[in-house]
C-alpha cells in the first residue's frame, strides 16, 4: 500500500511538472536595433531586449517591446499578437529610425539631397526603415537654407535657428537671443515618457484581471480592476499634460 501511495504521488508530481513546463511558451527576438529596449509579457515585464528569449505563460496575448531611447516620446512600441500561435515564436524588435525636425521660425521645407524627395514642413517628426546616409535640406523664404547629415541614432532630433538672408534681417535679429528654457522641454517629454508607460502598464494588468473575472466571474477580482483602470487613467492625464506642454513650447517659439 505505501508502495503505491508512493507511485501515485510520483507520478502526479510528474504530471504537475509536466503541465508546467507545457503551459509555457518561448519567445525567440531573432534581430534588433535596440539590446536595451523593454520586453512586456502582456503588462509584465519579462526582461530586455538582449536576453534574446523569453519563457512566458502560454495565456499570454501579447508581447510589446518599448524602447529605452531618453525623450524619444515619438517611438511607438512594437506589439506582436501570440493568439493562435504555435509554442516557440520568433519576433523581430527592429525599430524604424525617427527624425524630427524643428527650426526658427517654424515652415521651412525639409527635403533629401539628392533624390529631392520633400518630407514636409517644420516642426515635423518623420521615420524611415533604415538611417537616412543622403544630406537633409532646410529652406525658407527670407532665410539663409541649412544643408546637414543627420545622425544614425534611433531617435534623432534637429533644431535649428534659420538666419537671415538679408541685411535688414540681420539687423532685426542683432538683438540677444531669448534664453530658452530647455530642462521644461526635457521635464515635458519625461512626462509624457512615464506617464505612457505607466498608462500601457495599468492599462495591460487591468485587462488581464478583467479576461480572468470573464471566466471565473469572481466579484472580488472587480475592485481591483477598476482601481487599475483609476491608474492608467491618471497616468493618461499624466502623459497629456506633457503632451500639452510641449505643444505650447512649440507654438511660442
Amino acid at each position: 500500500m505505501r508502495i503505491q501511495i508512493l507511485i501515485s504521488s510520483v507520478v502526479a508530481l510528474w504530471l504537475v511538472m509536466a503541465s508546467s513546463a507545457t503551459a509555457q511558451r518561448l519567445v525567440v527576438v531573432d534581430e534588433t536595433n535596440q539590446p536595451d529596449a523593454l520586453v512586456f509579457a502582456d503588462s509584465d515585464v519579462v526582461g530586455r531586449v538582449s536576453e534574446r528569449s523569453f519563457l512566458v505563460s502560454d495565456d499570454t496575448r501579447r508581447i510589446v517591446i518599448a524602447p529605452s531611447v531618453p525623450g524619444s516620446w515619438s517611438i511607438l512600441p512594437l506589439e506582436y499578437s501570440l493568439v493562435g500561435l504555435p509554442d516557440t515564436v520568433s519576433i523581430s524588435a527592429v525599430f524604424p529610425f525617427y527624425y524630427s525636425v524643428r527650426s526658427t521660425p517654424p515652415g521651412a521645407s525639409v527635403t533629401v539631397g539628392g533624390n529631392g524627395e520633400t518630407l514636409g514642413f517644420t516642426p515635423i517628426v518623420f521615420s524611415r526603415r533604415f538611417p537616412i546616409r543622403d544630406s537633409l535640406h532646410i529652406a525658407l523664404d527670407g532665410r539663409l537654407p541649412v544643408s546637414l547629415f543627420p545622425r544614425d541614432a534611433l531617435w534623432n532630433p534637429i533644431d535649428l535657428e534659420l538666419e537671415p538672408s538679408s541685411v535688414i534681417d540681420r539687423s532685426f535679429v542683432a538683438r540677444p537671443p531669448k534664453r530658452t528654457k530647455r530642462w521644461v522641454d526635457v521635464a515635458a517629454m519625461s512626462l509624457v515618457a512615464l506617464g505612457g508607460a505607466a498608462a500601457v502598464h495599468y492599462k495591460f494588468k487591468a485587462d488581464r484581471r478583467y479576461r480572468v473575472y470573464e471566466r471565473t466571474g469572481d466579484p472580488d477580482l472587480r475592485p481591483g480592476i477598476k482601481r487599475l483602470d483609476v491608474k492608467s487613467g491618471v497616468a493618461v492625464g499624466v502623459m497629456q499634460t506633457g503632451v500639452a506642454i510641449i505643444v505650447i513650447r512649440l507654438v511660442r517659439r
